[in-house]
């Protein structure tokens, strides 16, 4: 025994034992099973018809928000792109969010404050392709509207 350890000993001083220690094994992923994705073919989705109301509202507190809503008149509906209230020295105030086609098929476009809060003499403006439409609001707390031909 004395002499296994001896050689032992100096075989480590010498650095000739090589310790077999297992690799680390690494196990690959496994391979999930090929999906396959199937849909159900769909109409192509028709643009917004301009049939609906003509009527442009600027409502200075909606009742799902309390914040001012405006609905243009459906003769936008696909053409309009964005919308905003323009303050009287021509600066935005906001630029609405378009909330959907509702009441009389108009698109609604949503802003972040009341009426009251854009003050007097503002306008609602509409970005079109053509250019812009413009809706002068003389006092931004009272409900509008205008009917369009």
């Amino acid at each position: 025994m004395k002499k296994a350890i001896l050689i032992l000993l100096l075989s480590a001083c010498c650095g000739c034992i090589t310790l077999n220690t297992p690799e680390p094994t690494v196990e690959p992923p496994p391979v999930a099973d090929p999906v396959t994705v199937t849909t159900e073919p769909t109409e192509p989705e028709l643009p917004p018809s301009p049939v609906g109301s003509q009527t442009f509202l600027w409502k200075p507190i909606s009742e799902s928000s309390g914040k001012m809503v405006t609905l243009l008149p459906s003769r936008l509906n696909g053409i309009a792109t964005g919308c905003f209230v323009e303050n009287p020295d021509g600066s935005v105030a906001e630029r609405g969010t378009f909330g959907g086609y509702h009441n009389g098929n108009r698109g609604h476009w949503r802003f972040t404050h009341p009426g009251a809060d854009y003050g007097l003499n503002c306008k609602l403006v509409a970005q079109v392709a053509s250019g812009v439409e413009k809706w002068n609001i003389a006092n931004g707390a009272n409900r509008y509207e205008q009917h369009s031909p």
